[in-house]
């Protein structure tokens, strides 16, 4: 299926939006409550969705919406979807193909317009409803994809890398950035192309969305940073140590605190109370930290030897490797790899 005919498609209706959007003309007083169950009681789950939207699981974790060999999952919710407050373990991001919904926070709310993308980060209490006719995809991200694509990809200093880092090493995170891309095309060609690699599921779809979601990524960066916004005051907070931060996790594997305070023309003790005050760890913490997330990432996503990601992770033998590993995850690396072959 070409672009312009899967663009049509994803904005087609779905079944469960005329329910839904039925269900909005029995809350007018339009449509009597029985008439509606009678019409939808061939569709129980979304019925009850519509009726009792607060008995939907408030908690959601990957693998409920990750099959086994999928890291990266889209969906297409239907007009009028309702309203539940709920949260997850993975990354989300919405981007509205037309007209507006309204993303809910827990103590805010942020009006998204047709061509708006908006990255949320795991474990953010949040809510979406759509305005009317309005349409939406939504790219749910695996953290250990993110994890990789922040380390193959997008390293630089930027928006993303600083969203990505407070995500996974900062004890104040940036809960959302929103980019304002409705004159590109281009980031609403990768999506719609990203949605078709879904639908066509053979063995180089992963990977084709993978790519797309990097393409998505580093045009953002290229094009779209003075279109972006998040809470004002976690732009402030991650201001003056974000780009510390950053170069650690760039940097890590040869990086000692004397180079580091090189770098940004801090003593040594300054970078230290400043990589404390971001993370709560100190800067040997925090290096064992980034070195334990990229060596997990390894045993996952390829088949380099345990010695070979010890050096790519920055130990200078295997062994203290594979101590620090066990001490973080509870086993050593290979045991942990074994566990990865043996899930379903």
């Amino acid at each position: 299926m070409d672009r312009e005919m899967m663009r049509k498609k994803l904005l087609d209706w779905r079944p469960e939006g005329y329910l839904f959007r039925d269900y909005e003309r029995v809350k007018t007083g339009e449509l009597p409550l029985q008439d509606f169950i009678r019409i939808y009681e061939a569709d129980p789950e979304n019925l009850m969705y519509a009726l009792e939207p607060e008995s939907i699981n408030k908690e959601l974790s990957e693998e409920r919406f990750f099959p086994p060999d999928c890291d990266i999952e889209m969906r297409r919710p239907p007009r009028y979807y309702p309203l539940f407050y709920h949260k997850h373990d993975f990354f989300e991001f919405i981007y509205v193909l037309k007209g507006s919904c309204r993303q809910y926070l827990q103590y805010d709310s942020v009006l998204l317009k047709e061509g708006d993308l908006f990255m949320m980060s795991p474990d953010l209490i949040h809510g979406i409803q759509t305005q009317k006719d309005g349409l939406i995809l939504n790219v749910l991200v695996r953290r250990s994809t993110f994890l990789d694509i922040f380390m193959n990809t997008i390293r630089e200093n930027s928006v993303i890398s600083l969203f990505f880092q407070s995500n996974m090493y900062a004890k104040k995170k940036i809960p959302y950035i929103l980019f304002h891309t409705a004159d590109s095309r281009l980031i609403s060609d990768y999506l719609v192309d990203m949605y078709a690699e879904r639908e066509r599921h053979d063995p180089y779809s992963s990977q084709m969305m993978y790519h797309l979601l990097c393409m998505i990524f580093t045009e953002l960066i290229r094009s779209h940073t003075a279109d972006m916004e998040m809470p004002p005051q976690t732009q402030k907070q991650h201001a003056s140590t974000g780009a510390l931060i950053d170069y650690i996790v760039c940097h890590y594997t040869d990086l000692s605190l004397q180079q580091l305070g090189e770098v940004f023309g801090y003593t040594p003790q300054y970078c230290t109370r400043l990589i404390r005050e971001a993370t709560g760890l100190s800067y040997q913490q925090f290096l064992t930290n980034i070195r334990i997330h990229h060596g997990e990432q390894l045993l996952k996503s390829t088949s380099l030897t345990i010695a070979q990601i010890a050096e790519d992770t920055g130990y200078q033998n295997p062994e203290t490797f594979i101590r620090a590993f066990r001490r973080a995850k509870g086993c050593p690396p290979g045991a942990y790899r074994k566990t990865l072959t043996l899930s379903p």
